[in-house]
């Protein structure tokens, strides 16, 4: 599942918006309305962002090298951290609709 931010005009309705979130909502989730100059800050985080996540698994891996565990074992150890599908983490973030 991604995330969707979304920005909307000045005097828009919140119907109108609404709409927009419902829409968008099967893609995952969906923040906003924001502004529309943050949408190259927003665009930039999300799209770097996989990158960082990987060298973090990456370094779980090393980490876990260094202290004896085999090159499999820390890989997969490292890239479990990623799977949290169906762990309810009992709060949204900031800004969620």
């Amino acid at each position: 599942r991604g995330i969707t931010a979304i920005c909307a005009p000045n005097g828009l309705g919140e119907h109108h918006i609404e709409i927009a979130t419902e829409l968008l909502a099967p893609l995952g989730t969906v923040i906003g309305p924001v502004p529309e100059a943050q949408m190259s800050a927003i665009t930039g985080v999300s799209g770097s962002g996989p990158a960082y996540v990987f060298l973090l698994v990456e370094a779980l891996a090393g980490a876990g090298e260094a202290e004896g565990v085999t090159a499999r074992h820390g890989a997969a150890i490292g890239s479990r951290n990623l799977d949290w599908r169906g762990q309810p983490s009992g709060r949204e973030f900031g800004g969620t609709r």
